[in-house]
């Protein structure tokens, strides 16, 4: 983090709790670019129902450091996070990944897939990805888990939780040494759980590395139906696997509401992800105009005080002249409003 903003981490003002959210947005651009003002939201602990965000994928467009993201979140008062394995491994000191092709949302009049892709790698960038990747597994096997030690309380003392890991691929053909090491950074950080895509091949590898670590591994469903059956397999091999259930993907997909399969799987949750998608595999949209029931969700959460939280995954295009930081703030006062 830059030296100004170190002076401030630790310093957690509050604004009134009448404050409105949305007039605070319009001096946070002005804030990016260098203001010395220091504004900070009302927690994010809504009616027992804790906000938080995936990063620094929800502030794409953005610098995406750890360093970066906390700035992000001290900023908007948001004091859980669920933050990607890249920008964590490039903090301990990991090998720089070569370029890839931008993720971009599908151009207008394409068929809708209700996320963001990445455009085939030519043959020279997958050798570069090639070597990258062997010499990230060699340097993952040798690193010591004092850095990551380190990450954790840098964010605790600014009064964020690391609360889960994001690791992709966690999977074959990452070898034991590799999975291992996965599950070795989230205990350093002190994070609830791991979470992952979804494959029904990995229910049946990965369940025992978390009955061994005692560790949860939460599955996000994206760009795939999936019927009670699935799940039921996917999760039956150990009973630390559980759901990272994006509730906007869930609703796309397979055109009916998750509230069913929250009530059902509520003990096997590990946390939501809040998207709002047009039915019919729809695309992603801003939210509260899709047809996600995101507000009827919200509220079941805090009735039914389920332990786990709801992390704001920024989806959708960002619109022309704002920026992931406006667009996830307006996605915090869309939640609040929904607990009023």
């Amino acid at each position: 983090m830059k030296e100004e903003n170190n002076q401030h981490v630790v310093t957690r003002r509050k604004f009134i709790e009448s404050a409105s959210a949305m007039t605070v947005l319009s001096v946070l651009p002005g804030y990016l670019s260098g203001s010395a003002l220091r504004l900070s939201l009302p927690d994010t602990l809504i009616k027992g129902v804790q906000i938080g965000v995936i990063a620094p994928f929800s502030f794409r467009g953005l610098p995406g450091s750890v360093d970066d993201v906390l700035g992000y979140l001290i900023k908007l008062g948001i004091t859980t996070v669920e933050l990607m394995s890249a920008p964590i491994e490039l903090f301990a000191g990991a090998p720089t990944a070569p370029p890839r092709p931008q993720v971009v949302a599908p151009p207008a009049g394409a068929p809708a897939t209700g996320g963001f892709q990445r455009a085939p790698l030519t043959p020279e960038q997958q050798a570069a990805q090639d070597k990258y990747t062997a010499d990230l597994k060699t340097w993952r096997l040798s690193v010591p888990m004092t850095k990551f030690e380190e990450l954790r309380k840098k964010y605790s003392d600014a009064g964020v939780t690391i609360n889960l890991i994001k690791f992709d691929p966690l999977n074959r053909p990452l070898s034991d040494e590799e999975i291992n090491y996965c599950f070795k950074v989230a205990k350093a950080l002190g994070v609830k759980g791991i979470t992952t895509t979804m494959a029904l091949d990995k229910g049946k590898i990965l369940g025992p590395f978390a009955d061994k670590h005692k560790m949860w591994v939460g599955f996000h469903n994206q760009l795939i139906q999936i019927p009670d059956e699935i799940i039921d397999a996917l999760l039956s091999s150990s009973n630390y696997l559980g759901l990272n259930l994006d509730v906007g993907h869930y609703f796309g997909e397979n055109n009916k509401s998750p509230i069913p399969v929250i009530k059902k799987y509520k003990n096997r949750i590990i946390s939501l992800h809040l998207t709002d998608r047009k039915s019919n595999n729809g695309p992603s949209m801003p939210f509260g105009e899709g047809e996600t029931p995101i507000k009827e969700i919200l509220q079941l959460c805090s009735e039914q005080k389920y332990p786990f939280g709801a992390d704001i995954d920024l989806d959708y295009q960002v619109p022309a002249g704002s920026d992931g930081m406006v667009e996830v703030a307006k996605c915090v006062q869309y939640c609040r409003d929904a607990l009023k």
